[in-house]
């Protein structure tokens, strides 16, 4: 608390440092970065995606690697797969 010339009294809070180790330090820090993207990550939506056979999706006899994807994931995305039974793709 001080005192002013004029009468008026201003308070000030009185604030004790925190006495912590480096290695407390790094704890406290690793923790709560590893808080933060854990919260980060589950607040992105996950999504649910559907991929469905048909002659565009389906790579018959051989896969060539230069194809470009018929869909992209992320990690915690759900995917529904449909199947098929064919012999030929013509049966597509």
């Amino acid at each position: 608390m001080v005192q002013s010339g004029n009468g008026s009294i201003a308070i000030t809070p009185h604030r004790t440092p925190l006495l912590l180790s480096p290695y407390q330090e790094t704890m406290i820090r690793s923790s709560f970065i590893a808080i933060t993207l854990a919260l980060a990550a589950t607040a992105q939506a996950q999504r649910v995606h559907t991929l469905m056979p048909s002659p565009s999706t389906v790579a018959f006899g051989y896969y060539d690697a230069a194809a470009v994807p018929v869909l992209r994931v992320r990690s915690g995305d759900e995917v529904i797969v449909g199947t098929l039974i064919t012999s030929s793709p013509t049966r597509l």
